[in-house]
């Protein structure tokens, strides 16, 4: 009885292995076939704004109009140029003028007249380099994460091109630096689900409408004086290819570590105690950005990795956990 107990133990295990081997090899298959046959989107074109010239943000404008508003120290002035300098931005980088010049009193038309030139403006570069209608996009992606009017940015960017009332528009917001990713994501599943024959054309706009400068004494809410910065660009999607397309999107990894406070609180909007508005960074955004990265490569990998290499990394998993 006992050695009839071990003979059907062994064989069950025997036929687990085995399961576990089909599996993994149909997992393997399934994730070729995907890739094999997923839809293809192509980048037509893309445009990139800037602002004039005389909004370069150098050290010397950044001394001068911080001085200026009269509510920045100048041992925090000292502060900001230290972590300017180290940034790595440098001085060809832009922030409008009525940012530096009006402080709090800036206004709605100071945010729309950003808008105009850096989304506007790289809307109408791309449309002209490819020579689409705006009558025939059928998607509009615009993310700007500060700035959140009524009507939207998509609405505008509707109005001002005159396109077709049937146009699928969305406006993203608060979505910090992955906020371009995310649009060009949304604008990709999109373009799959309805098809050649329901949706040809997404245009995506991403932009960063920039507020006053933050002249509180939070020292971590003054480091974004020193990274945030002023420009727009447009990119125009196909789920066709068509002669002149620059680009195919292969693979698109999104990952979401929100539910872990570290990460929820690395970037902040609020205000401080002296009810001074700005955007507050966490000292954990470099650990919290380094872990995101981690989950995006390994959900990455699968996706670039030739079949073999998949088929290697199977059959090693197999040795570690199954036939030991």
């Amino acid at each position: 009885r006992e050695r009839e107990m071990v003979v059907v133990w062994a064989y069950d295990e025997s036929m687990g292995k085995l399961v576990l081997s089909i599996l993994i090899l149909l997992f393997l298959l399934v994730l070729y076939m995907r890739r094999k046959y997923s839809p293809s989107i192509y980048l037509l074109d893309y445009a990139c704004i800037k602002e004039d010239d005389e909004n370069k943000a150098t050290i010397e404008r950044l001394i001068y109009f911080s001085g200026e508003l009269k509510t920045i120290t100048m041992k925090d002035i000292l502060f900001q140029i230290k972590v300017f300098l180290k940034s790595g931005i440098g001085e060809e980088a832009y922030v409008p003028r009525s940012n530096l010049m009006k402080g709090h009193s800036m206004g709605i038309q100071d945010y729309y007249e950003q808008a105009d030139i850096l989304v506007v403006g790289a809307v109408e570069k791309v449309l002209r380099k490819t020579a689409i209608s705006p009558q025939l996009i059928d998607v509009v992606v615009v993310n700007s994460g500060m700035f959140n009017p009524t009507p939207s940015l998509a609405s505008l960017l509707i109005h001002r091109f005159k396109m077709r009332a049937d146009v699928k528009s969305y406006h993203l917001s608060g979505m910090g630096c992955s906020a371009s990713l995310i649009a060009i994501d949304l604008a990709k599943d999109l373009l799959s689900v309805h098809g050649p024959r329901g949706a040809r054309f997404a245009l995506v706009a991403s932009t960063e409408i920039l507020g006053s400068l933050y002249d509180g004494k939070h020292r971590s809410m003054m480091v974004t004086n020193c990274l945030f910065r002023s420009a727009g660009n447009a990119l125009l999607l196909s789920n066709r290819k068509l002669p002149g397309a620059k680009l195919q999107l292969s693979h698109l990894v999104r990952v979401n570590t929100a539910a872990h406070d570290d990460a929820h609180y690395a970037v902040v909007v609020k205000e401080d105690e002296d009810g001074v508005f700005g955007a507050e960074l966490s000292p954990q955004l470099i650990d919290v950005a380094t872990k995101a990265i981690n989950v995006n490569m390994t959900k990455l990998a699968p996706k670039v990795l030739p079949f073999r290499e998949l088929a290697k990394a199977g059959f090693n998993q197999l040795q570690r956990h199954v036939l030991k």
